[in-house]
């Protein structure tokens, strides 16, 4: 999963010690029609197709960072799911993670295999099935 361009710069500034924002106080995940791009302008949010509201999931908990092959990664905790009726037809294709439930900033976005949604489908991310993860050599 690649981080954002907004991602990517807090964690530089951290290194360099140039800046050290507070981390997000929550992390929020939503599904995507289309490549988000680094700068978070891309393609389209489903969020109030898939869920008739627009607000987004929080991400309650996730677990210790672990080593994966050449990732380190943690999984979402129990807590963190999205269910529920589509409102409409949509196709998902990405998964991203932002640190805001409206606007905010794009952390972290990632390819999945692309889904129909007709609307009045059931849509489950079942609690446990995200794992965030950077490639590390």
């Amino acid at each position: 999963m690649p981080f954002s361009e907004y991602l990517g710069d807090e964690i530089l500034d951290w290194v360099l010690g140039t800046d050290m924002d507070t981390a997000p106080s929550n992390i929020y995940v939503a599904l995507w029609n289309g490549n988000p791009t680094a700068d978070g302008s891309g393609g389209t949010e489903l969020t109030s197709t898939i869920t008739g509201a627009a607000t987004r999931t929080e991400v309650t908990s996730l677990g210790a960072i672990s080593t994966s092959g050449n990732y380190r990664q943690t999984t979402t905790g129990s807590a963190t799911q999205i269910t529920a009726s589509a409102s409409g037809a949509a196709t998902a294709n990405y998964i991203t993670l932002w640190d805001a439930s409206t606007a905010g900033n794009l952390l972290y976005f990632e390819s999945t295999t692309s889904t129909d949604i007709a609307a009045g489908a059931e849509v489950n991310l079942d609690a446990g099935n995200l794992t965030v993860r950077s490639k590390i050599a």
